[in-house]
């Protein structure tokens, strides 16, 4: 998301960003525990995660989008809930995870004032940023 926006276009990212506290204890629960895994496995299971909660928890938009076999997502998904004990079929913990996702995306763009050197960025539909370690 880069541009110019409004309030509306917006949404909730605003209070993703304003709310440090809250962010950072989200990442703490959900994306600090994907770096015990190899980065590349990490990587895949978290924009695995963020595309399947893009895509409203379907599978198969989300599997179509990382070109991936949706069992391959399943078994992502599986392995994700596992790893921070969440299920993401659970709304309250959906929303968890997608804040915190979307706070370690916010955090590592380019001009923003704090990087979180412990987390790595999600990649997103707009492209992929550097992981920071």
């Amino acid at each position: 998301m880069t541009g110019a926006h409004d309030m509306t276009s917006l949404g909730v990212l605003p209070a993703v960003v304003a709310d440090r506290e809250v962010g950072e204890e989200l990442v703490r629960r959900f994306v600090v525990p994907l770096s015990t895994l190899p980065e590349d496995l990490a990587d895949s299971l978290a924009a695995t995660v963020d595309r399947y909660l893009a895509h409203g928890r379907r599978i198969d938009p989300a599997a179509r989008e990382l070109l991936i076999h949706p069992n391959t997502l399943r078994y992502r998904i599986k392995r994700y809930q596992e790893l921070v004990g969440c299920d993401l079929h659970e709304p309250r913990c959906a929303i968890e995870v997608w804040w915190a996702l979307q706070r370690v995306r916010l955090e590592t763009l380019p001009g923003t004032p704090r990087q979180a050197p412990h987390m790595a960025p999600v990649p997103s539909a707009q492209g992929d940023g550097p992981r920071q370690h």
